[in-house]
């Protein structure tokens, strides 16, 4: 049966197996069952291979596809545009988060896993690539220079060397199970990076430990305990209060004179006691995985985002996170074991406003004056009543969230206000005097946690334990 023109047909080594041993048992009269056996197939599929032969030869083992390429092979064109545009309008994006963006805005659908070897291949290197694809490559761009290699070379080598993925692609770190309830455990940690423009901000976050979701951030120009308190705040008003808060050994959540993280004593520390908050505190990155990790995904993402919106300042930062929080929790957030969480109900936002508040000992000054951040304070009373106090007298200046602020003495709490160097008028350089409306002052019924007494409970009792 064979002729000049079947022997230009072209088969793979599937399609030629198959027509030898049909050739075969025509020539050779053996049983059906046994070229069934042969072809792994039943009796009625190898007659059928056999009639297929018989009516038209070679051919009919030939694919009416084979030689074509398929609708699903990239085109050159396309990838000319992938390249072009991972080196200028999209340069410094992993790779993930790039082909994220050619199906958003590019209108480009393939496979991350395509769009990364197309990238690899043309030594495009991600930010986040591991340590063996860049040794790989760097080394391949070294061999392609001493040896003039050309381009389909080199990238034939990529594309061998590829295949170590499968036993170099693993996490040398020993996995840690998840909490089972969402706000059993909250991480918090702050990293440094020029997230928009050219100068580094700190980005202050908190993660769930069973979910890996992203429950609030903060951007700030260090890392500070203001900064981790707004986040605190973000946390109670949309989730609630979590049992337990992981954090790191900076002075904002410790004080290393002690060993013991019950006697580190903070102002962190103090509202974590009065909202009932756990605090702990660990030395070892890995301890607070989800929190790093976490960060280590913004740096790569969260820059890109804040370019592409225009964001060029800490307020509009803040601004766009509450957005960005949602996008990036619906993509990288899970479930958690329980479907309940342990969140407990939060208080209002006035007071989480008074609970989220710094303490400081000061002096009262000559005239009753309070010294304070650079600033002099004269203490009033509810009424907006000048309030003299006797020189020398210590007690605690109290700062809120919202920068207002008190002044306590054993169980009494008072107002300050920045003191005026100038009288409002002149009655002598003004015929009509614009009447002063009475100043009242509201200070808050609930200061039970800044009386002086209650704070120096607290610290004793950390001391002594």
């Amino acid at each position: 049966m064979d002729n000049d023109e079947t022997k230009n047909i072209i088969l793979n080594n599937e399609q030629l197996f198959k027509y030898n041993a049909v050739v075969r048992y025509i020539n050779i009269h053996q049983d059906i069952s046994r070229l069934a056996t042969q072809l792994s197939c039943s009796d009625e599929t190898a007659l059928r291979y056999v009639d297929g032969y018989k009516a038209g030869g070679k051919a009919f083992f030939a694919r009416k596809e084979t030689g074509k390429v398929s609708n699903r092979v990239m085109s050159t064109e396309t990838k000319e545009k992938i390249i072009y545009l991972y080196q200028h309008k999209y340069a410094g994006w992993t790779y993930e988060h790039f082909n994220e963006f050619l199906k958003k805005h590019e209108n480009i659908h393939y496979s991350k896993t395509s769009v990364r070897d197309l990238l690899i291949k043309n030594c495009l290197l991600s930010p986040s690539v591991r340590k063996y694809t860049s040794a790989m490559v760097k080394k391949l761009q070294a061999e392609r220079t001493k040896k003039n290699e050309t381009k389909e070379n080199a990238r034939s080598n990529i594309e061998e060397n590829m295949e170590l993925r499968s036993l170099l692609d693993h996490d040398p770190h020993p996995f840690r199970p998840r909490k089972r309830y969402s706000g059993e455990l909250i991480q918090v940690d702050a990293a440094t990076h020029c997230w928009f423009g050219d100068t580094k901000t700190y980005l202050h976050i908190a993660v769930d430990d069973a979910t890996s979701k992203l429950l609030a951030g903060f951007f700030d120009t260090q890392e500070t305990l203001y900064a981790y308190f707004n986040v605190l705040k973000d946390v109670l008003l949309n989730h609630g209060i979590p049992s337990t808060i992981l954090s790191d050994n900076r002075n904002v959540f410790t004080n290393n004179l002690y060993e013991d993280v019950r006697d580190r004593i903070t102002q962190f520390g103090y509202a974590c006691e009065n909202l009932g908050i756990r605090l702990k505190a660990t030395s070892i990155p890995q301890t607070k995985g989800r929190v790093e990790r976490a960060l280590k995904t913004l740096q790569h993402r969260l820059p890109l985002e804040l370019r592409i919106a225009g964001v060029s300042t800490i307020a509009g930062a803040n601004a766009f996170l509450g957005q960005y929080i949602i996008e990036y929790n619906s993509k990288f957030g899970k479930e958690a074991i329980e479907p309940n969480d342990v969140f407990a109900d939060p208080p209002s936002a006035d007071e989480i406003n008074l609970l989220l508040s710094t303490h400081y000992e000061r002096p009262v000054g000559v005239n009753g004056v309070i010294r304070f951040e650079s600033t002099d304070y004269v203490v009033l009373n509810s009424n907006g009543n000048l309030v003299n106090l006797r020189k020398g007298l210590k007690g605690n200046v109290t700062k809120t969230l919202d920068g207002s602020l008190y002044f306590n003495i054993a169980n009494d709490t008072y107002a300050l206000k920045a003191r005026t160097l100038t009288k409002p008028d002149s009655k002598e350089c003004r015929a009509e005097i614009d009447v002063i409306p009475h100043l009242e002052i509201t200070i808050p019924k609930n200061m039970h946690i800044w009386k002086t007494t209650t704070f120096e409970r607290f610290v004793n009792k950390q001391t002594l334990e």
